[in-house]
């Protein structure tokens, strides 16, 4: 698999060697290499045949790695993080929102009815079918363009509205357990409370540097901001 991309890359995918284990990490080089050779729609099984994988593991190999695989979401994370903070300004700026991923099917879990902000007009506002996450993304300037900013997601949480909390997580009860480090099934949360969680992991990272944090009005409210560690 590194013969598929130029060896420049290579230490890039290394520096998240520590978030698995070895089985793992093949599994996670594999997927994001070809992840990044695969056109168009890039749907788990697209990715696998676009790159020719079932030749390097079985399929169910890379299905696992979602569902069962040792490793976390947030020491991933961590990981960017500090690939980034070198790039970042004496005060670092973080935003916080969430994005709706539309999906079709009875039986996906975590899935729920959510407005959808790209589709809705002041007058008509719209809905549509599928997960909905709360993201922390950090503001990152590029050397070669200092005048523009991207935002690279850091953290994520899957939002569930009460009803589709209730409900059984089956295999994808694993995924969250991995994201917060603990059984959430049957706890309900608030999207700000979500971005809470993040903001506070977030500041315990760097204790002795500021954060500056944007987000619209959802995210605005006595809910966060009476909870804000000392350095944000």
């Amino acid at each position: 698999m590194p013969d598929l991309l130029v060896r420049s890359f290579a230490p890039l995918l290394l520096a998240f060697q520590s978030c698995f284990t070895r089985p793992s990490f093949d599994s996670f080089w594999a997927l994001t290499c070809a992840w990044i050779l695969c056109s168009g729609r890039r749907s788990l099984t697209r990715v696998m045949q676009s790159a020719q994988l079932t030749g390097f593991k079985h399929y169910c190999s890379f299905h696992r790695f979602f569902s069962q695989a040792r490793w976390n979401f947030d020491d991933l994370g961590r990981c960017v993080f500090q690939l980034l903070l070198p790039l970042c300004p004496e005060v670092l700026i973080g935003a916080v929102d969430d994005t709706l991923a539309r999906k079709s099917g009875r039986h996906i879990w975590g899935a729920g009815m959510h407005h959808d902000p790209l589709r809705s007009t002041q007058k008509h506002p719209s809905f549509a079918f599928g997960h909905n996450f709360v993201v922390f993304s950090l503001q990152v300037a590029l050397p070669f363009a200092p005048n523009k900013y991207w935002a690279f997601p850091i953290l994520v949480r899957m939002y569930r509205k009460r009803q589709t909390n209730r409900r059984a997580p089956g295999k994808g009860g694993k995924l969250e357990r991995k994201q917060t480090g603990q059984a959430t099934a049957k706890q309900y949360r608030t999207r700000p409370e979500l971005a809470l969680e993040m903001i506070q992991i977030v500041a315990s990272w760097i204790p002795q540097r500021m954060l500056r944090l944007l987000g619209d009005s959802e995210y605005a409210g006595q809910s966060i901001s009476r909870h804000l560690p000392a350095n944000v």
